[in-house]
């Protein structure tokens, strides 16, 4: 009788502590790559190069009257710009604008070095970057319209992406191709699918 109890006893130690262990939660470790996924990592690298060509043309061809862009309100284009944010860049190609509907034809090749870009999206991430390569813009866009596709050979990418408190490092070289009309982005960013 008495091994039966201590049998018992023994029984109902190991089933406490079974259901100790089932009932604990385990400590997991989270990785920049869970508050990052690839998904999320390459359409913020897309975005960024978006973002670059955007602010660039903005903040340098914005503003010139179409008269500007040469004979017939077209003109060819080779200057060294600052990059927004640090570095240099030389846009070469040409713009073109139809001024009775105010549609922008773009068709530039940008030279990028040690070029700086910053970008944030609504939902919080962040993306810092050093660009160097060569990208090409070609399209055209007006206040109600937008078609352009955006591409490179050699692109060189390094920097981080953030999402407080996350940060994942890439540093990634190769080819973009990306087409951006109707408001969707679709491509491909290094290897990478992206869609947004």
């Amino acid at each position: 009788m008495k091994n039966c109890k201590n049998t018992i006893v023994l029984s109902v130690m190991t089933a406490i502590a079974l259901l100790l262990t089932a009932c604990s939660t385990p400590t997991v470790s989270r990785s920049a790559e869970d508050d990052i996924p690839d998904e999320i990592l390459y359409r913020l690298i897309a975005y960024t190069i978006h973002s670059f060509e955007q602010e660039t043309l903005n903040q340098n061809f914005a503003e010139k009257k179409t008269s500007d862009f040469g004979e017939n309100n077209s003109g060819n284009i080779d200057v060294k710009l600052e990059g927004a944010y640090g570095g240099s860049v030389r846009a070469t190609g040409s713009l073109s604008v139809a001024g009775d509907v105010g549609l922008t034809i773009e068709d530039l090749t940008y030279t990028l070095d040690n070029v700086k870009q910053i970008t944030s999206t609504t939902d919080k991430y962040i993306c810092n970057a050093t660009l160097n390569g060569t990208l090409r813009v070609k399209g055209s866009f007006n206040q109600t319209f937008s078609s352009l596709s955006i591409s490179s050979p050699d692109l060189s990418m390094k920097g981080s992406a953030t999402y407080e408190p996350s940060v994942r490092e890439f540093n990634e070289t190769g080819s973009v191709n990306l087409t951006f009309k109707d408001g969707k982005f679709t491509g491909e960013v290094f290897g990478h699918t992206v869609t947004w």
